[in-house]
């Protein structure tokens, strides 16, 4: 992490006349999967050692801000949250549909070429998702996350990205009792693939995106006499 960080600054120092700012509202959907094994001492005994899996869908909403370096670097901060249904499947064949929200704060590092393609990874140092289900007290997972995505910037300062994200909960808390995750599942799988509308705002240089909207002439114009 320290040495990425020193890569991030090494880039941000030079040539700071060619930092642009960056702002990024978008949103979209996102079709996530989810598979658990129970651990043994789970604490309902029919379901100790088996395994069960659950499709967690929903709307997406978020942006980032940071900056566009040297034309081409993308740095940012970035808030995405989710909020949709989880659709869970026990072996013993009984479906439950929750409630599913979820917010993660990323940092983003990525390339964007001159013809509008870019490349985009992300740090989640802050994922939280929150289970409600009826007759239940809300279930609240905490962990890290990550993604990585390809996106388009078109023309009109539109962008279409698509990402795989991966979430990786350590803990939850349920009746205000924090355990650790390996209390309840031996094994925690939950992934997802999400696409999004961005609207990319780039002020004041990093112009080298063709949706900017601070373009520079470099053409010549007449004298004045």
């Amino acid at each position: 992490m320290k040495s990425l960080l020193l890569f991030f600054s090494l880039i941000a120092l030079p040539s700071t006349s060619r930092a642009g700012l960056l702002f990024e509202p978008y949103g979209g959907y996102s079709w996530g999967s989810e598979s658990v094994q129970y651990s043994d001492t789970y604490s309902v005994t029919a379901l100790q050692g088996t395994t069960a899996g659950a499709s967690v869908n929903g709307s997406v909403y978020g942006g980032r801000a940071g900056f566009l370096l040297h034309g081409f670097v993308i740095l940012a901060a970035e808030y995405q949250a989710i909020s949709g249904k989880e659709n869970f499947t026990t072996p013993a064949t009984n479906t439950n549909i929750n409630t599913w929200t979820q917010k993660t704060w990323f940092g983003t590092f990525g390339f964007q070429c001159p013809n509008g393609f870019r490349l985009l990874a992300s740090y989640g140092w802050d994922f939280e998702a929150t289970e409600t289900s009826s007759g239940a007290q809300p279930l609240t997972y905490k962990g890290t996350a990550q993604k990585f995505g390809v996106g388009w910037v078109l023309p009109l300062n539109l962008a279409i990205n698509v990402e795989y994200a991966i979430y990786k909960p350590t803990q939850y808390t349920q009746n205000a009792i924090t355990s650790p995750l390996t209390n309840s599942y031996s094994a925690y799988n939950y992934s997802a693939v999400i696409g999004t509308l961005s609207i990319p705002i780039d002020l004041f240089g990093g112009d080298n995106s063709r949706g900017s909207t601070n373009r520079h002439s470099s053409g010549g114009g007449g004298h004045r006499n």
